[in-house]
Formats: C-alpha cells, sequence, structure tokens
C-alpha cells in the first residue's frame, strides 16, 4: 500500500512539474469584433440575392472584445469582395491580422423593396505586428458573419457591415491528460488511505 501511494503522489508531482516546466503555448485569440463598410456596390445590378458580389470603398473597424479589445476603432481593413454564394472565397486584410475563409452560408430574405442578404463564412485568422502588436498568438479559426440591406427596391443603396468571432481557446490535450492522470491518482491514494 505505501509503495501504491509513493507512486500515486511521484505520478502527480511529476506530472505537474511536467506541465509547469513547459514553456507556454501561445493560444488563438479569443474576440469578437465589428465592421463597419463604407461604398457598398453590387454586382449584377437590380435588388441583391443570393450570388451578388459585394465590393466596398472602405472597411473599418468599429469595436472590439476579448483579445480584439485593443485594435483601434477605426482603423482600416482591406476587404476583398463578398460573393454570396457557398464556397467564395473572403478575406479582409488588416495592420494587426489577415483572414482567409469561404462562404459555408448565404441567404436572402424580403421583398425586392427591402432585401436583407447573408452570409456565413469559416476560415483562418493570422494575427500580425501591427499596431497593435497581437504576434503573441498561434493562427487560428474564426468566423465572419456578413449581412447586406437594401431598402427602396432593385434601385435603392445598399447597406453592409460584418462580424468576426474566434472561439475560445482549449487546453492542450498533453497537458489535460497528465493533470487527469495525477488527479486519478491523488484520489486512488483517498480512497486506499480511507480503507486501511
Amino acid at each position: 500500500m505505501k509503495l501504491f501511494n509513493k507512486f500515486a503522489v511521484m505520478a502527480l508531482a511529476g506530472g505537474l512539474s511536467l506541465a509547469a516546466g513547459q514553456t507556454a503555448q501561445a493560444a488563438p485569440i479569443t474576440a469578437t469584433g465589428s465592421v463597419g463598410i463604407i461604398g457598398v456596390s453590387s454586382a449584377p445590378a437590380g435588388s441583391i440575392d443570393t450570388g451578388t458580389t459585394f465590393t466596398f470603398t472602405f472597411s473599418l473597424f468599429s469595436g472590439g472584445t476579448g483579445d480584439l479589445s485593443i485594435v483601434p476603432v477605426g482603423s482600416s481593413l482591406v476587404t476583398q469582395t463578398i460573393t454570396a454564394t457557398v464556397g467564395s472565397a473572403v478575406s479582409f486584410n488588416a495592420a494587426w491580422g489577415t483572414f482567409s475563409g469561404v462562404v459555408t452560408t448565404a441567404t436572402s430574405d424580403g421583398p425586392t423593396s427591402n432585401r436583407v442578404v447573408d452570409v456565413f463564412a469559416l476560415g483562418t485568422f493570422t494575427p500580425l505586428a501591427g499596431p497593435p502588436d497581437l504576434t503573441g498568438f498561434d493562427p487560428g479559426p474564426m468566423s465572419l458573419t456578413f449581412s447586406a440591406t437594401q431598402t427602396g427596391g432593385p434601385t435603392g443603396a445598399v447597406s453592409a457591415s460584418y462580424t468576426i468571432a474566434s472561439p475560445p481557446a482549449v487546453p492542450e490535450p498533453a497537458t489535460m491528460s497528465l493533470l487527469g492522470l495525477g488527479l486519478l491518482g491523488s484520489a486512488v491514494a483517498a480512497r486506499r488511505r480511507r480503507n486501511q
């Protein structure tokens, strides 16, 4: 029994010291952000719908949460065209990072007098040196949700914006396994002490 207890304590201590001795790995950002778009045009001409390609004069960061809260409001992004077709490429470039993804959902709703087109894309966000400097983070998954509205019929103006979101980081499997092994060993040791 005493030998088993010593083994359990050594496993717990070894697992914790190995986990503590590992260098901290960077993780993808955990954040959301809003982007306002100025000068939206669409092709083909007429009512917007799925299949419409949207182009923009300016894209400006409107605000962020989490790791993107340090990005200045009003900083510019270069947003390539967004086409409301599943499988089309979507990207943006900013001083603080780039996104490259693919449209997974494209829908339209409403009459031609007030049409809304929504696009959802999944891809990868790659942090850059900025400003602000986000190079302490690894590239990771991000979603981009775009919405365009046309009021006043087929010749009406189009307004649009999009949001970006990165999921929370997940603990490394190796660290979790070591922690789990250590906790299991201490639980077994505690149970055996009670039974003696």
